[in-house]
């Protein structure tokens, strides 16, 4: 499941630094908790409460965040979490749509599903992540509709949503022995260009299209090439196919 907390994939905001002169605005604990957490939890409860108090979304959103993730040594509380992140939505806070339908999906909540795909259909590709993790939970059941937001992310050049994509579409090969979607599908996932991280994990994929025997383009010699590229990016479980297949 894919969550943006962002301080654990250093996508840090712009450094902030405040003095003591500064005046602290709810604005200020967005960018705070959203990279390195340097402002104390005392200083920073009690405008958070006084923007609860005003009924402000900012600060309804802080709350839940906060309670999503247990930071600034609080408790992680998804129940918590969900009835600010509610409020904040409530309050057009656009960013904590996100989030709430993330912290309902944690919960296997069925109403994550409304928030993920309407998200998915405005074009964010961490909720298209994440929606293809309802399906997996037997949450959201549209393979179709699945597969083709994967597609989109994918060609926008998301490297995760390329390799969920092409595992759906190596399940329904499996099954459907369907020899031109095989190549197809294989054709698309070289074509593409991918981060160094992501290599091991597509070239592993593309080792299971050719080293499952139900699959149409079943070729020993080929799975063993990818097993080895995979295994040479630093994909272990290569590793361990290949030492089976000695």
């Amino acid at each position: 499941m894919y969550i943006k907390h962002f301080a654990f994939v250093f996508l840090l905001a712009s450094f902030f630094s405040f003095s003591k002169e500064d005046s602290l605005q709810l604005e200020d604990v967005i960018a705070d908790m959203k990279s390195n957490e340097v402002l104390e939890w005392a200083e920073i409860d009690v405008l958070i409460n006084k923007g609860i108090e005003d009924e402000q979304a900012e600060a309804y959103f802080i709350k839940g965040y906060v309670h999503f993730f247990g930071i600034y040594n609080n408790t992680k509380d998804l129940k918590t979490s969900t009835s600010y992140l509610k409020k904040a939505v409530a309050k057009n806070y656009q960013e904590a749509r996100f989030y709430l339908g993330t912290v309902l999906l944690e919960q296997n909540e069925p109403a994550a599903v409304d928030v993920l795909l309407e998200l998915s259909k405005e074009g964010d590709i961490d909720a298209i992540i994440n929606l293809y993790q309802a399906y997996k939970k037997g949450l959201y059941k549209d393979q179709e509709k699945l597969k083709a937001l994967l597609k989109l992310a994918s060609d926008a050049g998301d490297d995760e949503a390329c390799l969920l994509y092409g595992e759906m579409l190596h399940d329904e090969i499996l099954v459907s022995k369907d020899l031109s979607l095989a190549k197809n599908t294989v054709n698309y996932l070289l074509r593409r260009e991918y981060k160094e991280t992501s290599l091991g994990h597509i070239y592993y994929l593309l080792a299971t299209y050719y080293g499952v025997k139900p699959s149409p383009i079943y070729n020993r010699e080929r799975a063993l090439l990818y097993l080895r590229k995979a295994s040479s990016h630093g994909h272990e479980f290569s590793d361990k196919v290949l030492e089976n297949w000695k």
